[in-house]
């Protein structure tokens, strides 16, 4: 068994006019890579995808494949048209992404047919890595014989599961090895209850990567990765991280706690000066 990757659930970084801050996404990316983590994963839920354009989901996959180096980038590439889905997928795999994830349906309920289908779709349209993602909030959830059909019958290589649930994950790990990713930070360093996954998609660790990378490895007090990882959700979490980055963020989303983000601990990262 390998050791588990972590993997960045990216935020994106807005410019005070609401575009796309380009030049500071570079620098995260970049910033985020040198202090060692394994992979990104830009336009998720982090990313606020649900408030992204086709064009900017494109622009930023396409901006963050180009400045890693070593970084495995799996971008989400989810929008409630699918052929919005399949051109997104497409330019991410000619852009050079190592694969591609996608939630089901969202907000409405769907039958499996759907979700089937849905994946399939994907799946037809890349010859790189297709991961599902199950996400209770989603409004449509994959069961484990659900996810199970999708990639012994559909063709996803694996799952990002959200679900928050070890022994869920450990059924899903012990079947498909490797090919299982936890979302959430809760569970960072504790691989052995989780069984063989590939790793965590983390999004604390926007803000705080080498705590995160240390907590992968086990070489960091669990109490003192679960007391940061609070601090950031109790500050208004991806709105929190980007603004304790020194970035902009969209609206509707804000932040809930000014003082509360002051508080967090500095990260080694600033706009300006990169690597402090």
């Amino acid at each position: 068994m390998t050791s588990p990757q972590l993997l960045v659930a990216t935020v994106t970084p807005f410019t005070a006019d609401n575009h796309i801050d380009y030049t500071l996404l570079d620098q995260h990316v970049r910033w985020l890579e040198r202090c060692g983590v394994d992979g990104v994963v830009p336009t998720g839920t982090t990313g606020g995808f649900l408030y992204l354009t086709t064009h900017e989901k494109r622009a930023i996959h396409r901006a963050v494949i180009g400045v890693t180096r070593n970084a495995r980038v799996i971008p989400c590439v989810w929008d409630p048209q699918r052929k919005e889905t399949l051109f997104l997928a497409r330019q991410a795999a000619v852009d050079g992404a190592w694969g591609v994830i996608s939630p089901p349906p969202l907000y409405h309920r769907v039958c499996e047919a759907a979700i089937v289908e849905w994946y399939a779709a994907i799946v037809d349209a890349v010859k790189i890595p297709v991961l599902a993602y199950h996400h209770p909030r989603t409004g449509n959830p994959l069961s484990i014989a659900l996810i199970r059909k999708l990639i012994d019958d559909v063709g996803c290589w694996g799952v990002k599961d959200s679900s928050k649930d070890p022994e869920r994950v450990r059924i899903l790990s012990d079947a498909y090895p490797e090919r299982v990713y936890v979302g959430g930070d809760n569970f960072l360093g504790q691989a052995e209850a989780l069984g063989p996954i590939a790793g965590h998609v983390s999004g604390f660790a926007n803000v705080y990567p080498e705590s995160a990378v240390r907590g992968i490895r086990g070489t960091i007090p669990r109490d003192a990765l679960l007391a940061a990882m609070n601090a950031v959700r109790a500050a208004g979490g991806p709105p929190a991280m980007a603004a304790r980055l020194g970035m902009k963020h969209r609206p509707p989303l804000h932040i809930f706690d000014a003082d509360a983000v002051a508080a967090l601990s500095k990260p080694s990262f600033t706009p300006l000066g990169g690597l402090l």
